[in-house]
Order: structure tokens, then sequence, then C-alpha cells
């Protein structure tokens, strides 16, 4: 039997009916339930509040909470925000960790059971999390991001990083962000590929690709990337679907925003160590030995 941990997780949600009552049968199911699940019901129109409020009358760990400022779907720093406050409502106790979980994956029983024990094996860990799978027909396809990004669809924080960082920040990309702060103070991050997903909400139509691409664009310029290694990041995308135009609109938001002369993450020493990493990962830095 696995020990309990404890931990808490907080879902953003907005008219979620469709998905949150397969994630509410996956937490019930979970070999290392949370001691706190709060689901932040952001202005929804639909049935959510019934599923939340119901499982809530048969699971006390279950909470529905509604913000002060509810909006429609919130996205970027509007689902930061969320999450900060159903963090901030939360009956912390002796919490070991914090998930951020999206109301439309699908877990397996032992997803938290599996994250945690690669915690246990690695005490540099900081931020780690499954991987997102999305079907397509009968395959299975993951969603393919850097080892060292945890996803801001499904990550958990150990407490002493979290502090470590002071949280996350309530801004567009803060799941880049917060990997990146904790790599500064000496954290590793992790996704892990076989730790498995299932995204249920379609990838989207083809402008809501493109826009992905463009807004992914802008954050790199928001965070000071490194134009050399930009241009690596587009060059590669090119070869994602859609073919070549997905890249261009990456690349087109890098530039934009720099035209614009648009704000910067105001943080410089965190955006000198990612300009760093950035440079030894495209060979113009040595390397520096890490532990």
């Amino acid at each position: 039997m696995p020990q309990p941990v404890p931990h808490l997780v907080i879902t953003p949600a907005h008219n979620e009916e469709v998905h949150l009552s397969g994630l509410i049968v996956a937490m019930v199911r979970q070999t290392v339930p949370p001691a706190e699940w709060i689901i932040v019901d952001d202005a929804s129109t639909d049935r959510t509040a019934a599923l939340v409020d119901a499982a809530a009358a048969e699971h006390p760990w279950i909470r529905r909470l509604v913000p002060p400022h509810a909006t429609r779907r919130a996205v970027g720093g509007k689902v930061a925000r969320l999450f900060l406050h159903g963090f901030s409502r939360a009956n912390h106790g002796e919490w070991c960790f914090v998930s951020k979980i999206d109301a439309d994956l699908s877990l397996p029983d032992d997803y938290f059971e599996q994250v945690f024990g690669r915690f246990a094996q690695d005490q540099r860990l900081g931020i780690a999390g499954g991987s997102c799978w999305e079907r397509r027909g009968e395959r299975l396809v993951l969603e393919r991001v850097s080892t060292e990004h945890t996803r801001g669809a499904l990550k958990s924080y150990r407490r002493e990083c979290w502090e470590a960082i002071g949280g996350i920040r309530p801004v567009d990309g803060w799941d880049g962000i917060d990997n990146v702060m904790a790599q500064m103070h000496g954290w590793r991050t992790r996704s892990f590929e076989e730790i498995r997903a299932i995204h249920r909400r379609p990838t989207g139509a083809f402008r809501g690709v493109l826009r992905g691409r463009y807004t992914a664009g802008r954050f790199a310029a928001f965070m000071g990337y490194l134009p050399l290694f930009m241009l690596g990041r587009v060059l590669r995308r090119t070869l994602d679907r859609p073919l070549l135009i997905g890249g261009l609109a990456m690349g087109w938001g890098y530039l934009h925003h720099r035209l614009q002369r648009a704000a910067r993450f105001d943080e410089p020493r965190v955006i000198a160590f990612l300009r760093q990493r950035q440079r030894e990962r495209i060979g113009l830095a040595r390397r520096r030995a890490r532990g």
C-alpha cells in the first residue's frame, strides 16, 4: 500500500462539464490521493458547479471555490491568478507538494504515486510532472516539450522549491518562468514521458494552432530569448504541424513583440540566467558544472 503524501491539488475550471467528471473519478481513484483538492470555478454556466458540489458532498477533501472576479475562460496569467487564489484559500497544514492539474486531463490511477516516486529518488527535483498525450484516431501522440520543461497543465512543486522561487508569477508564460527560476536556485525540473496523462481537449482549430505559436513567440521575446537560440526554435517548428507556417507564426510573434518594444519580464537576474543557459545549449558558452 503506497504511503500517504501530504499534498494539495488545485484545478482552475470554466465550463468543464464534459471533462471534469472523468477527472473526478481519476482523482478519487488515486493510490496517493490529495489531502485537499480545490477546484476554482471561474464563472461556469454549465453543470461544472453541480458536478463538483456532488463530489464534495461525498468526499470532504474536494472543495469548490468561486474567485471574487470570475471571468470567461482564463488563459496565461489569468490561469496563474486562479491557481494562486485557490492556493491562498487552501487549508495548507503540513503539505509537502502542491500540484496544478487541468480539468481536461485523464490521469492514471497511480499518477501521483509515480510523480512522488520521482521526487523521492531525486532530492534536488523541485518541479515535476507527467507528459500530455493526445488521441488522434486510434493512436496516442505525445505533445512534445523539452524534458526540463514541466507542462502548465500538470505540474507538482516540492514545498522547498515553491518557497525558494516565491511561488509562481501571475503573468503570461508563468509555466516557463517557474522552471527557469527553479533551475536558477539549483533545483531540477523534469517532465516524465513515461507518466502518461491524456489531454482530452482537442488541440484546436487551425487558426488556434497559429495563434498559439504566435503567442509562444511573444513570450520568448518577453523573456529575452537570444535571437540565435530563437532562430533554432523557429526552424524546428517549421517541421511540425502545420508545416512551415507554424514556425513562421512563432517567429513573427517574437519579432512583433520586439518591434513594438513591448515590456519584458521585470526580473533581470532570471533573464540573465536563461540567456546563459541558451548560450550553453547552442555552444556559445562553456557548460557550468551542476549538482
